[in-house]
């Protein structure tokens, strides 16, 4: 094995190590690839100009328009859960359910989806589940388990509902990586979001086939809510509640899917229109604005500041021969271009238990995306099975991110029982993958027919 070689696989072991000591990624990834440039280029492996790179990289990350789309996607979530919209869904939806065996967690599974499609934050959506449906699944009597299963899976759905942030970054980086001569052309954003749309009801039509389950055949474990806390919905409620939310979501996903906006533009329609329903409930206020454009503004910069050090780590490793590596080390992996994927799909699953989504996206996808694309795996059908894959990184322990602000809203609930009840929901992702693995249509054929 030649110096360079060696150098590639210690920076990447450090990067990981590092990170998992719990130090800050953008940093980590930025002094780890500052500091392997010096170490190669004394060493005479790594040709110093090559940072003269790093400043391009950054120009054309500032200049994407495609990225503005974060902040406001984000900016749509904050506002959704400041103007209580969330909550009154879901609340609705308990009462109009509640009265069925298992209704309280087909509702939490129900609305997750929901605002996953209109917030895209896990956070949020696993603290308003919880908030809203935990005391009311306490007094029908839920297994614990079961219950914190169903609401931290349920909430992790945003990491691939359309319009997700994890999406758009991956449909942005995957841009640079996808051959000048793929017929369908450049993978883009809008594409991904295409893709990941019958993936996600996939996993929902197996998470509410699991709630169903449970109905059937172990009822004691998901009661219905008992006659002294029922209360009726009446339409007036529902359509209140339920149809300016689904409007809102039908809008900016709809006008995506079909061609109209693109999703910077659909971004902004969202954002308005977030501010325009915590207006109708009259919540909206300066101080609302504000403490939602701060949170925005945090949010983003931590995004941001990490794709500055993702962009000066891969253009070191990428200056030291580490694609070629990769190249290499995936070429030899038994069933050709399939088994290099699993391989890359089993690296980002085992870093989920450590690292973020964000995290694993900027160190997985610069290092292995190159090698497979240019093996035949097609990028569109990555960055969909990568999202799929990434969603799990939000319930694996030790670091379940999904867990952790579930007992930040209810700490009674420990972690062991919140790790029973995400297993077979893991479970069922993981089915979900060898689902899209053997039959790619699932990702690729709604793109193809819509574009």
């Amino acid at each position: 094995m030649s110096l360079n070689e060696i150098l590639c696989i210690l920076m990447f072991a450090t990067v990981m190590a590092t990170m998992m000591f719990g130090f800050p990624v953008a940093f980590t990834l930025s002094g780890v690839g500052i500091a392997f440039a010096l170490l190669g280029s004394a060493l005479d492996v790594f040709e110093w100009r090559t940072m003269g790179g790093v400043m391009g990289r950054l120009y054309g990350t500032m200049s994407n328009e495609m990225l503005v789309s974060i902040p406001l996607f984000i900016f749509m979530g904050i506002m959704l859960e400041k103007s209580k919209t969330a909550e009154r869904l879901l609340e609705t939806f308990s009462r109009l359910f509640g009265t069925l065996s298992g209704g309280l967690a087909f509702t939490v599974v129900a609305v997750g989806t929901l605002l996953s499609a209109a917030t895209g934050m896990v956070a949020a959506t696993v603290a308003m589940l919880a908030l809203i449906s935990v005391p009311a699944m306490r007094r029908a009597g839920y297994q614990q388990s079961f219950m914190a299963g169903t609401i931290c899976a349920s909430g992790t759905l945003s990491q691939l509902i359309p319009p997700s942030t994890v999406l758009i970054l991956i449909g942005d980086m995957l841009r640079g990586v996808t051959p000048a001569d793929r017929p369908e052309g450049p993978v883009t954003v809008t594409d991904l979001f295409a893709g990941a749309v019958i993936p996600s009801l996939l996993i929902v039509g197996l998470f509410l086939s699991y709630v169903l389950a449970k109905a059937v055949f172990q009822p004691q474990t998901c009661p219905a809510l008992p006659e002294a806390g029922r209360e009726r919905v009446r339409m007036k409620e529902l359509m209140r509640d339920a149809l300016a939310p689904l409007a809102l979501i039908v809008v900016v996903l709809g006008s995506i899917l079909a061609g109209i906006a693109t999703p910077t533009e659909s971004a902004a329609v969202g954002a308005a229109g977030a501010t325009l329903l915590a207006g109708v409930y009259g919540v909206l206020s300066w101080r609302t604005v504000k403490e939602s454009c701060m949170a925005t503004g945090h949010l983003v910069a931590m995004v941001f500041t990490i794709m500055i050090g993702a962009a000066i780590f891969s253009l070191v490793f990428k200056g030291m021969g580490g694609e070629q590596l990769a190249h290499d080390l995936l070429s030899s992996v038994p069933g050709s271009a399939y088994g290099a994927l699993i391989v890359v799909l089993c690296i980002a699953f085992v870093l989920g238990f450590f690292l973020d989504s964000f995290e694993i996206i900027f160190v997985v996808i610069p290092i292995f995306g190159p090698p497979l694309v240019s093996m035949g795996v097609d990028p569109l059908l990555f960055g969909v099975l990568l999202a799929v894959t990434l969603q799990t990184s939000y319930l694996t322990p030790p670091f379940g991110f999904a867990v952790f602000y579930l007992q930040g809203v209810f700490r009674d609930i420990s972690a062991a029982t919140a790790y029973r009840g995400v297993l077979p929901y893991i479970a069922l992702q993981l089915a979900a993958i060898v689902a899209i693995m053997l039959f790619p249509a699932l990702a690729v054929w709604l793109p193809s027919v819509l574009y």
